[in-house]
């Protein structure tokens, strides 16, 4: 039972230095920064599921480079 509770402080660690929190209290990646476009991106498009074939394909595109 300690290396459960020992593995989930450690995860608690990895998740605190990986996201951001901001004024309003919103976490996310620590990739978006402070950038106002990156955090739309975050936001809006990214982990959200694409159904439509043509939509699919320009997130393939744009978000391969």
């Amino acid at each position: 039972m300690a290396k459960t509770k020992e593995k989930s402080k450690k995860e608690q660690k990895f998740t605190k230095r990986r996201l951001i929190v901001n004024e309003a209290g919103v976490k996310r990646c620590w990739w978006c920064g402070n950038d106002p476009l990156y955090q739309d991106y975050h936001d809006n498009e990214c982990g959200r599921p694409v159904y439509d074939d043509q939509r699919l394909f320009e997130k393939i595109c744009l978000d391969g480079f």
